[in-house]
């Protein structure tokens, strides 16, 4: 009996996570992004539909791949601010 209750306390909460957190998130950075981008070029988008979806994953695909990026030429850039030398083989600093 107890277990039963725990069981049913835990399948609400994962519910709640899935439903509430993840698909909103999803809804609103995934396919907001995406519908804001189609929302350039055509004004007779729909909010659910698969291309917004798709370009909002490609869209926050881009944005991760351009973080990636900045990140490697910031670390090239203390390096030789620091009065180093960048080797690009290995990835690495050397004074």
């Amino acid at each position: 009996m107890a277990l039963e209750i725990v069981s049913d306390v835990i399948s609400v909460i994962f519910k709640f996570i899935w439903e509430v957190i993840i698909l909103s998130l999803f809804e609103l950075l995934v396919k907001g992004a995406g519908f804001l981008i189609c929302r350039l070029f055509s004004r007779k988008v729909k909010r659910d539909g698969g291309l917004v979806a798709v370009v909002g994953i490609a869209f926050w695909i881009l944005i991760i791949f351009a973080i990636y990026q900045f990140n490697s030429a910031s670390e090239v850039d203390k390096c030789l601010d620091s009065g180093g030398e960048f080797n690009y083989e290995s990835r690495s600093c050397a004074f």
